[in-house]
């Protein structure tokens, strides 16, 4: 072997031993990357799992119990009942009312009449009577005191008298009459506030009834809701974890193809040095055995050192995943 091919062989034998490490170390870090990028894709997995079977028990946690469910049952019936007997209840005031009320204006407008000076109709009966009484006490002055019986003194003060009296009679009566259609309006208009009050105070208590169950019923629906938002979220970010993770299993074969490629490189660049530098021998000792041996390669190095080989600690693996 020429001393000029000894060199180029030395060093084309330590890169090529330093590409096969090189290689060797890609594949290493590939390995180390696919199995960090299987774990991650693991843990991201579970997490989803878990955000699952979280959504399914807060959505189980949230469904209304029977204990709940009966509750508002029970509301329900007992408002329904309440309702059929207010409606009974107003049916019934409301004829009441009805009866009441021509009642009311009627006495309302005798007590006006009255109050007026008009004498109440109810004394309509006690006037005849009076009338009566009147003409039988004309008849017995006449017969007793002759003819002029109204001129007389006699007869003069048996008239007024009678007069005075049935006057005394009317004027009580009329009082009587005028405090009993009071009395009969004030009754009556207690009645009718009464009524109105129970009938107000019923449809209070039905919105009572049916605002606890309206209430009851919107926090079971707004359990759900939270639940089913959070759930949703979870899941969702679940997924958004699982999709950092897609591709997962071609990390370590990019990682691997680019330790191979830039192999690769080195070796296509160390190929071209070496040819070169043989090149550059084979020059060289032609000239010197035209000049009668100078003994080496003229301006030539006895030894030679690759310069494009990298180490394998200068390659870089790509993004960690």
């Amino acid at each position: 072997m020429p001393l000029a091919a000894i060199p180029i062989a030395i060093g084309a034998a330590a890169s090529i031993a330093g590409m096969a490490v090189k290689g060797a170390a890609a594949n290493s870090a590939a390995d180390a990357q696919q199995k960090i990028a299987d774990a991650q894709a693991s843990v991201a997995n579970q997490r989803l799992d878990m955000a699952k079977t979280d959504a399914a028990n807060m959505a189980s946690m949230a469904a209304p119990t029977a204990q709940e469910l009966q509750q508002i049952s029970t509301r329900l019936d007992m408002q329904s009942r309440y309702q059929a007997v207010q409606e009974a209840s107003l049916s019934r005031d409301q004829k009441i009312l009805s009866s009441l009320d021509p009642a009311l204006i009627t006495a309302g407008q005798q007590a006006n009449q009255m109050m007026q000076g008009q004498q109440a109709a109810i004394l309509a009966p006690m006037r005849q009577m009076q009338q009566m009484q009147s003409n039988q006490l004309q008849s017995k002055l006449a017969a007793q005191l002759g003819p002029g019986w109204q001129t007389s003194s006699a007869g003069m003060a048996a008239m007024q008298q009678f007069q005075m009296q049935s006057n005394m009679q009317l004027q009580q009566a009329q009082m009587q009459a005028f405090n009993q259609v009071s009395q009969f309006m004030g009754f009556g208009m207690q009645q009718r506030t009464q009524l109105m009050n129970q009938q107000r105070m019923g449809f209070e208590t039905g919105a009572q009834m049916q605002a606890g169950t309206m209430a009851q019923m919107s926090n079971l629906q707004s359990r759900q809701l939270q639940a089913a938002e959070f759930g949703a979220a979870e899941k969702q970010n679940a997924m958004a974890a699982v999709q950092q993770t897609a591709g997962h299993e071609y990390v370590g074969q990019a990682a691997a193809a680019k330790g191979l490629s830039g192999v690769g490189d080195s070796l296509g660049s160390f190929g071209g040095q070496v040819m070169g530098m043989g090149m550059g021998a084979m020059s060289g000792g032609m000239g010197g055995m035209g000049g009668g041996g100078g003994g080496g390669i003229p301006g030539g190095s006895s030894s030679f050192t690759p310069q494009s080989i990298n180490t394998p600690g200068q390659y870089s693996l790509g993004a960690q995943f």
